[in-house]
């Protein structure tokens, strides 16, 4: 500016524009293009107002093709990064690749047959994703891809070697990619022939994994040493070597898991943290069989220690605003498998807001679909905690049959918008096909998924026979003329495109092997399948057998799951005697026979409905849904524990939410549902004195408690000693503090028949002894109204006898 001359060019190679289109953000729009100079000199017109001057700026013989309107300051240079997740590759194979899962055996067959590694529609829906990133690259900037796990689905070798084939493609495009694991990348195994592909509702019987004990868990997470091993540390050193810019690239050297799977860098003024969230626990809850196994490790998030350490680490140690990324969304949840717990989300909330640090959002897959949670927190139903992070967002899985597989993540500053989706030109048909009996004999019936009338199927048996094609021919019979391995062919045609599974080997015995119906079902029941969803009073079967009990009136509502030997049946099995009953109005169910078959297995799995309360009561001698309620109860048990033997999960049926119980041998269950009542703490606590306090509760519904807790006076270590529960002068309750142990502010208190709570009635007035000790907090008042109920004096006597008619002790009554 205000120079004599703004260039001067003789014989000039100058380039005067940027080499390739950048993104900018100019008035607060989004436009990518080649940028110029700015020329103060020079004005022309911008019609579309892109901040370029329409008409070239000429240099002597040369021009600039792109001035710019306006200094160059005003135009931000907007960068992005892609996510995707969920591939599964494998997913609707029993066995992909070699045969097994053994990671010397796949190795070296793939060194020498790749081919073995199927391509078949998830593998080119993956192709096509990388195709799309590559294509967006230049319009969006795109710096880098993030996979947010469960890259393959049984964690076998040959699923994630032939993944990482497809997304080296990214490489050698000149994009770094950063994969996360996922619970598909921990326990490897494969699946029974004829049950459903993990993710559409099968409960999957793992062949293959080595069993320890009736925990039906493997000796070892092995995904983790195949996860290494392919994406090892040359591997993550070409990725940070691609991307021009990095700082700070650092992985974890996990103290308690020396295969922990935190890492991150400092790219353009943000902290990346990649975090390993999941479980290296089996997914399977023992019931005395291999296991209820759903594909990979737990399906939950887990918070480990060294999780915590790399978090806190990574944000004590640099200033710049943090993005997570991790496989599990950052959010609690009611449902066991989609999320965290509260305990570690609280622990990972005091992190974030003790380093002060900005974290702007949390990238996650692992539900596979779209979700965005942004504050105020707290999205019930569903999702009831959520960390003191900008955004939680969860992407589509590319699995799944939506065109938004990739997210778009555009980056200003400090500034992000991840409103950006794009897909690829065919939805996830996701095909796979199960068939009975579960032990194919010459005689097999054949079901593909999805069950479409606007599909056109192509089966082939692979054994010479005729193709059986048609509209709609998603079930079929076949014949075999006997015993064998044959390679099934399965083509589905759809309106968004071609589906293949190529070279599914079914394994045929040569004889046929007898079947079994159960028999004698009352109206309202059915008994499915809950691998091929076939009903077994109408199919007949000849293996075993997880089926799921259901009552069905204006919905199918479940009730209980079993497990049934149809394999040592010698006839049909009578379920004439069986009771088996859901109310959801009541939250309560029971599944009940005087005498079980010996085929049946003594442990199920109980369906009780939920609104979300937290625990259940389990009435273990129930004979009818009558007799399943509180008085008859055994046991509580809470969300997430195991007691008795008997663990509480949560989950959807039919976008109903149930808890499920394992390892039930008893018959009934129901909710059990706690109402704090609470006398808070009063605003002037003094003059406090230990004592007793006479007086009395009336609550304004009913409540079931089992802890006391004492508000003390700041400073001071107050508690209470002891409390007694009267109702009409007889005793219900009682509970005495344990000293100065663990959560010395809490007591147990305990009914008449010792168990561990008491259910105080709606409008019932009962009478309470409590002794103090120390110095708690005292309201000093009569009558004291609250929330759920109201508390009287009727004497206090403090500990120099002198006596009141005027103070409450401020105290919680809650469920632990």
């Amino acid at each position: 500016m205000n120079n004599n001359y703004n260039f001067y060019s003789f014989n000039s190679t100058n380039i005067w524009n940027s080499t390739a289109p950048i993104s900018y953000t100019y008035k607060d729009k989004t436009y990518a293009n080649y940028l110029g100079n700015y020329w103060t000199d020079y004005t022309n017109i911008d019609a579309n107002n892109d901040g370029i001057w329409d008409n070239p700026r000429p240099i002597d013989l040369d021009k600039d093709y792109h001035p710019l309107v306006e200094p160059f300051e005003n135009y931000e240079e907007k960068w992005s990064f892609a996510i995707i997740t969920d591939s599964h590759i494998g997913w609707g194979y029993p066995d992909y690749g070699p045969e097994g899962w053994e990671l010397a055996q796949e190795k070296n067959c793939l060194k020498n047959h790749p081919e073995e590694a199927q391509d078949y529609w998830l593998t080119e829906r993956l192709n096509k994703s990388v195709d799309k990133i590559i294509n967006l690259t230049d319009e969006y900037n795109i710096k880098f891809v993030v996979h947010l796990g469960d890259i393959n689905d049984k964690e076998q070798y040959s699923e994630l070697w032939k993944a990482k084939k497809i997304l080296d493609r990214l490489n050698d495009a000149g994009i770094p990619y950063f994969p996360i694991i996922g619970n598909h990348e921990i326990w490897p195994y494969t699946q029974r022939e004829g049950d459903a592909a993990g993710g559409e509702g099968g409960q999957i019987i793992g062949y293959g994994v080595r069993w320890v004990g009736k925990g039906g868990q493997a000796d070892s997470p092995l995904g983790d040493e195949y996860f290494e091993d392919i994406f090892n540390e040359s591997f993550f050193d070409a990725q940070f070597g691609m991307l021009s810019g990095i700082n700070n690239a650092e992985a974890q050297d996990g103290k308690n898991d020396p295969q922990i799977q935190n890492y991150g860098f400092i790219y353009q003024e943000l902290n990346f943290v990649f975090l390993d969230t999941v479980w290296r626990k089996g997914a399977s809850v023992g019931i005395g069989l291999p296991g209820r196994v759903v594909a990979g490790a737990k399906g939950g998030g887990k918070l480990n220690d060294d999780t915590f350490d790399w978090l806190e680490e990574r944000l004590n140690k640099y200033e710049e605003p943090a993005i997570l990324f991790s496989h599990h969304p950052m959010v609690e949840s009611i449902l066991g498998t989609s999320a965290f717990n509260s305990e570690d989300l609280q622990k990972f909330d005091r992190i974030i807001e003790k380093s002060t640090r900005d974290v702007l959002s949390n990238f996650a897959g692992h539900i596979h679909h779209e979700k965005i949670w942004s504050k105020p927190r707290y999205p019930r139903p569903l999702y009831i905690h959520q960390l003191n992070i900008d955004n939680v967002v969860t992407t589509e899985a590319i699995l799944e049959s939506s065109n938004d597989t990739i997210r778009l993540v555009q980056v200003n500053g400090e500034n992000i918008n991840y409103d950006k989706k794009f897909g690829v030109s065919d939805a996830g048909i996701s095909p796979y096909f199960t068939f009975y009996p579960g032990n194919p004999s010459p005689n097999a019936t054949f079901q593909a998924y999805p069950k479409s009338t606007t599909y056109y199927y192509k089966w082939d048996f692979g054994d010479g026979s005729e193709p059986v094609e048609g509209l709609g021919r998603s079930r079929v019979w076949h014949d075999y003329a006997g015993g064998g391995i044959f390679n099934l062919d399965l083509e589905v045609q759809t309106p968004q495109g071609t589906a293949i599974l190529r070279d599914v080997p079914i394994t045929v015995s040569g004889e046929l092997s007898p079947a079994y119906y159960l028999a004698g079902l009352k109206e309202g029941l059915k008994a499915i399948s809950t691998g091929t969803r076939e009903n077994f009073s109408e199919t007949p079967q000849n293996i075993l057998e997880c089926v799921i009990i259901t009552k069905v009136d204006l919905e199918e509502k479940p009730v209980a799951e079993i497990y049934i030997h149809f394999k040592n049946a010698t006839e049909d099995i009578d379920l004439s005697n069986l009771t088996a009953d859901v109310n959801l109005t009541a939250r309560k169910s029971v599944i009940y026979m005087p005498s079980w078959p010996a085929v049946i297995e003594p442990s199920k799995i109980l369906y009780i409905p939920s609104t979300g309360k937290g625990a259940v009561y389990i009435s273990k001698n129930a004979t009818n849904l009558n007799e399943v309620c509180l008085e008859n109860a055994d046991t509580i048990i809470n969300v997430g524990e195991t007691k008795d033997g008997m663990t509480v999960l949560t989950m959807l049926y039919n976008d109903t939410e149930y808890y499920i119980v394992f390892n039930v041998t008893g018959t009934g269950g129901g909710e059990f549902t706690a109402t704090d009542l609470d006398t808070e703490a009063p605003a002037n606590p003094y003059p406090s004195i230990s004592g007793t306090h006479n007086g009395t509760i009336k609550p304004n519904q009913t409540i079931t408690v089992n802890k006391l807790y004492t508000y003390p006076c700041p400073g001071t270590s107050g508690y209470t000693e002891s409390i007694k529960l009267y109702e009409n002068g007889i005793p219900i309750a009682n509970g005495t503090w344990n000293g100065y142990e663990s959560d010395w502010h809490n007591i147990t208190i305990h009914n008449v028949t010792d168990a561990s709570y008491v259910t105080l009635l709606e409008n019932h007035e009962y009478h309470y002894v409590i002794l103090t000790g120390s110095y708690p907090q005292i309201h000093h008042i009569a009558a004291l109204p609250t929330a759920n109920g109201r508390i009287n004096c009727t004497e206090f006597t403090d500990a120099n006898g002198k006596r009141y008619g005027d103070m409450i002790p401020a105290i919680l009554l809650w469920t632990a």
